[in-house]
């Protein structure tokens, strides 16, 4: 029995021996070395669990878990041409220090490469020189938390955020004097933003769309998410060289901060078609959007909550005192039908007042009697209010009859 039992153990530490141990984010080592995957050992599956990432050859996916990298004047990550994915668990740092000669970059490829992310965790990109912090060919956003500090993301093809949470503010980059580094967001393509929360802070602009050497019509198009932009020259410039259209038709929010100007088209339109509009610098109109024609088309207003509000407007108003009603009718006159999206808060603003004056409609006369017995009858008045009620209403009765029988005796 007793040998039984010691070849059960041993053979359990053996099993033990043999399986990998994991590495908790506190035991993690910070990587000093570039990660470069045209080097011939990625082509097939890597991983350091010390370091924290993992790279599939087969779906060309990077996955870094709790992962802090941290090189010289080098590309922190650089990735091979195609299409390739970062997928994020726990917290992760990337950062590199570049320098004048726009060689190097946190993350890069060489060639023609399109980057995805997503994720539960949280990716922090930082630029420790003068230099851009991203450069791929294309890059989407899924999910998330983003974080890029101090250089800006440029792409050729464009920038899509479809969810989580994209930063990028480069209101404290080194001066490379490329002017590149002074947007949040550079590209000659296209910025689409569907979803997620996107905050951009540039020195001179949040969103640059050149549109050298790119076909899409599209410049900017914002449909959904919340989205933050603010810069010093203006919040964004889409189509420097080129003719670029600017849609603004999102379910979410857009929220245009301390800048001189707003969207500002150099070639192209805008269509400001739906969704909630911030100012919090108080631009004018012309400031806010503006393009070659000053030409903005914006959609009308949405009237459905004063709609709504009308409909509640009882059909007979008789029985209500003059005062109560005046108010009524003065909230109505005062609704403007022929605003615009820009003056959505305005529109909102005659819904509640509308709704707030229905609210105090008094009724007058013999109603206002019915309607406070009613009221103190099932508002838990005391039995003593409520006999006493129910007295004036039968004198108010029989004084009624009294006087109706009288004048038939005369």
């Amino acid at each position: 029995m007793m040998k039984r039992t010691l070849t059960v153990i041993l053979a359990v530490f053996m099993l033990l021996s043999v399986l990998p141990m994991s590495v908790s984010a506190a035991e993690r080592v910070t990587r000093t070395a570039p990660l470069d995957m045209r080097n011939a050992e990625f082509e097939s599956n890597q991983a350091n669990e010390t370091e924290g990432w993992s790279w599939d050859y087969d779906t060309k996916t990077l996955t870094l878990d709790n992962c802090r990298i941290e090189v010289g004047e080098e590309n922190a990550i650089t990735f091979p041409s195609g299409s390739v994915k970062i997928v994020l668990i726990g917290e992760n740092y990337l950062g590199a220090y570049g320098n004048e000669d726009w060689g190097n970059k946190v993350i890069s490829s060489k060639g023609n490469c399109g980057l995805t992310i997503s994720g539960e965790g949280s990716l922090t990109v930082e630029a420790l020189g003068p230099d851009d912090a991203i450069s791929m060919s294309s890059i989407t956003v899924e999910s998330g938390n983003i974080k890029v500090l101090n250089g800006t993301v440029w792409s050729h093809g464009g920038v899509i955020v479809k969810g989580g949470r994209l930063e990028i503010d480069v209101t404290n980059a080194a001066d490379d004097g490329s002017g590149v580094g002074d947007n949040s967001i550079t590209t000659n393509g296209r910025v689409e933003i569907s979803g997620g929360e996107v905050i951009l802070k540039g020195q001179q602009t949040a969103i640059l769309v050149d549109g050298v050497n790119d076909s899409s019509p599209i410049g900017l198009s914002i449909t959904g998410g919340d989205v933050y932009l603010e810069g010093e020259t203006c919040a964004a410039w889409i189509g420097l060289t080129s003719e670029k259209k600017t849609i603004i038709d999102t379910t979410g929010t857009l929220t245009i901060g301390n800048s001189t100007l707003g969207i500002y088209s150099g070639y192209g339109s805008i269509d400001v078609l739906k969704g909630t509009i911030n100012n919090p610098a108080n631009l004018e109109r012309d400031m806010l959007f503006r393009d070659p024609d000053n030409d903005v088309m914006y959609a009308p207003a949405d009237y459905s909550a004063v709609d709504a509000a009308l409909a509640k407007v009882p059909a007979d108003l008789t029985k209500y005192t003059e005062e109560s009603v005046a108010a009524v009718q003065a909230a109505i006159d005062a609704v403007d039908k022929e605003l615009d999206i820009l003056d959505q808060a305005k529109v909102d603003e005659y819904a509640k007042a509308i709704e707030t004056a229905l609210e105090g409609l008094e009724e007058s006369g013999f109603f206002a009697q019915v309607k406070a017995f009613f009221e103190n009858l099932f508002n838990g008045e005391s039995d003593s209010t409520v006999l006493d009620w129910l007295k004036r209403i039968f004198n108010i009765i029989v004084e009624f009859f009294t006087g109706f029988f009288n004048g038939l005796v005369c």
